[in-house]
């Protein structure tokens, strides 16, 4: 076989193996060419999440989402999802990102991928002023309650199980405003949360009764939004504006506006 003839067959096969293999667009591409980001966010944890008196989503997640739509050029859709469904709505493409207050864990990590961290807080204990918790092993034969998949929900049934507190009740509920509801009705005695929403729940009228009453001994919740572990350049997009966000000062502003606390400084991953 001449060379011509080696190298005509050599294009052709290039030429078929280049129109078989389709190209994969990423999430970036599609977001940027839909013109709009849909962001799960849960609006029943202030003030990550909430509806402000116009009924309107509020808060720190909503305001990150809202900010990363600006960077990428298009229009911000917040769709309203629970702590069990974050995942599960990523994975189904009902969102495109979600910004959630998710804690980073290698657990999830299997099923999705994590951004760099956009917040961090500590854990504090939430239980009714006439009660006599005082401190955490004051819930030693008490009712707690916990959100189902929340990360302070794996790291209080860790100590619940080394307790073996028979006389105690570990209620797990679907979302936020059912365990709210359920200290609130008596039916349990405390649960535990991030400081600053405890901050921001315990200035509603409705929960007046309510009060931080000591500190959690768990690790410092690190968060981070969440996409689907094949979003490759949209992850490194977000990943970016996150770092963007922290040197131009509009993390630290954020942080003051909706935590009425200073910043802390995020690990990287």
């Amino acid at each position: 076989m001449k060379a011509s003839q080696k190298l005509s067959i050599t294009a052709a096969m290039v030429a078929i193996m280049t129109v078989a293999t389709p190209v994969m667009a990423d999430k970036l591409d599609d977001v940027i060419s839909s013109g709009e980001l849909k962001c799960g966010v849960m609006l029943d944890y202030p003030p990550n999440g909430f509806r402000d008196s116009a009924n309107n989503p509020a808060g720190y997640d909503v305001e990150y989402c809202l900010d990363l739509a600006k960077a990428l050029g298009v229009k911000p859709m917040i769709v309203e999802t629970s702590s069990p469904q974050r995942i599960p709505a990523l994975l189904s493409s009902q969102v495109d990102i979600s910004i959630a207050s998710a804690t980073i864990t290698l657990e999830r990590a299997k099923t999705v991928a994590f951004t760099t961290p956009y917040s961090s807080y500590s854990f504090v204990v939430v239980s009714r002023k006439d009660s006599n918790i005082k401190s955490f092993d004051d819930l030693k034969g008490k009712k707690v309650a916990g959100v189902r998949g929340a990360a302070e929900d794996a790291l209080f049934q860790a100590y619940f199980k080394q307790w073996n507190d028979a006389e105690g009740k570990y209620l797990t509920v679907s979302n936020d405003s059912d365990r709210n509801l359920a200290l609130a009705q008596g039916k349990v005695d405390a649960f535990i949360v991030n400081v600053q929403a405890a901050i921001e729940l315990t200035k509603l009228p409705q929960f007046q009764a309510f009060h931080t009453c000591c500190d959690a001994p768990f690790p410092k919740d690190t968060v981070g939004m969440m996409v689907t572990r094949d979003s490759t350049d949209f992850l490194r997009f977000t990943n970016l504006f996150l770092h963007q966000q922290q040197v131009t000062g509009r993390y630290t502003e954020l942080y003051k506006k909706w935590y009425q606390a200073d910043a802390p400084a995020l690990d990287k991953l």
